[in-house]
């Protein structure tokens, strides 16, 4: 893979001038900073978030991706990354600048998934639509939520008022 060519300019031209080793990494640190910003600058929306936790907070891509709502701290200003490389989990700082953004992009998600449930599209809406279907057992209702303990589908159904009537797919809403 060739290295790009604008780096390897000012690396050029920073040797020539018998700049030390130390130099050069500052400078070529700052480059690329400017770099980030410039590229983070012509997105918006969703993709301006995902580069700026790259590049602000330090995550990896696939740590971005899998951000939890509940993985972002806004109080202390800081990101819990849940099984990161290795998988490892570790704490982050969440950049200030973020945190508007991020607070925005979470309503965005709020109100898609409570107009996702008013369609009949969500979980909490799912269960309610079908109250008349075809009971099944506790345990196939457990085995569907993908409950490991069916204390917790318990929980569950009794909080939605349904006893144990199962879980039907929103598929089956579309095939029928």
């Amino acid at each position: 893979m060739a290295k790009p060519q604008f780096i390897e300019s000012i690396r050029t031209e920073l040797r020539t001038k018998h700049h030390s080793y130390t130099t050069e990494k500052s400078y070529l640190h700052w480059v690329r900073s400017q770099e980030a910003m410039l590229i983070i600058s012509n997105l918006s929306g969703k993709y301006r978030i995902i580069a700026s936790l790259l590049f602000g907070a330090g995550l990896r891509i696939n740590e971005a991706l899998r951000l939890r709502i509940k993985d972002i701290d806004f109080h202390n200003k800081s990101i819990f990354v849940f099984r990161g490389k290795g998988n490892k989990d570790r704490c982050t700082l969440l950049p200030e600048n973020l945190i508007v953004f991020l607070q925005a992009q979470i309503e965005k998600a709020k109100q898609l998934h409570q107009q996702d449930i008013e369609e009949g599209l969500g979980f909490a809406s799912m269960q309610k639509n079908h109250k008349t279907s075809t009971p099944k057992n506790i345990r196939t209702v457990q085995s569907q939520l993908g409950h490991s303990d069916v204390k917790t589908t318990q929980i569950y159904t009794h909080v939605l008022q349904q006893g144990a009537n199962g879980v039907i797919s929103p598929l089956n809403k579309f095939l029928a």
